[in-house]
């Protein structure tokens, strides 16, 4: 079979490459800006930043919504795989390479003032939601929780305590100390159990 310049089956190739291209795209792009996504959230201002300063070790910005199936670089071979400090070394280490790109932001005089005035707040933000979820996984292992690992975002948050079950009362529970610590409004807080 011959296929000329001007032939049906090539223009529905590019037709069915092309939706597959926008649809991969579409699919990326609703992955990065979802609400309450902290990648969503700065990646417009990383990835301008990034690309004028030619900052090849940006954070990688899927890394936040990286579902956390497997052991971290952190975990030491044949240790059992642990939620709890897989996921805060994860959610750390993520938060720290954010954190290192706005500091750099800061202090590069090509930046704008509008910028920097973002980068600042985001920074402000970011170590505002550490120190929230390091009081909430204290708070809730002082409460009795063996574990628990907070991941807390402007309008929403997931926290997972070690347990075998949960009943509505301790899960209710741990919603309201969630909301008290974050500020965040009751029906944007997940609570998970998981044994380990």
């Amino acid at each position: 079979m011959i296929v000329s310049a001007r032939s049906p089956v090539r223009f529905i190739i590019f037709i069915l490459v092309l939706a597959l291209l926008m649809g991969y795209v579409l699919w990326k792009w609703s992955d990065l800006n979802r609400p309450g996504s902290p990648a969503g959230v700065t990646l417009p201002l990383l990835a301008q930043w990034a690309a004028r300063s030619g900052a090849a070790d940006t954070p990688d910005q899927n890394a936040a919504t990286t579902p956390l199936t497997q052991p971290t670089a952190g975990s030491a071979a044949g240790e059992e795989y642990s939620l709890f400090v897989d996921g805060r070394l994860q959610r750390d280490q993520s938060r720290s390479l954010r954190m290192e790109v706005l500091r750099e932001m800061l202090q590069d005089e090509e930046v704008s003032e509008e910028a920097r005035r973002a980068a600042a707040e985001e920074l402000m933000l970011l170590n505002r939601l550490a120190a929230q979820e390091a009081d909430l996984e204290n708070l809730l292992r002082a409460g009795g929780f063996a574990d628990a690992v907070a991941f807390l975002y402007p309008e929403a948050g997931v926290v997972v305590v070690k347990a075998e079950t949960l009943n509505q009362a301790q899960a209710a529970r741990v919603a309201e100390l969630t909301a008290r610590v974050a500020g965040t409004p009751l029906e944007g807080i997940s609570v998970m159990a998981r044994p380990r």
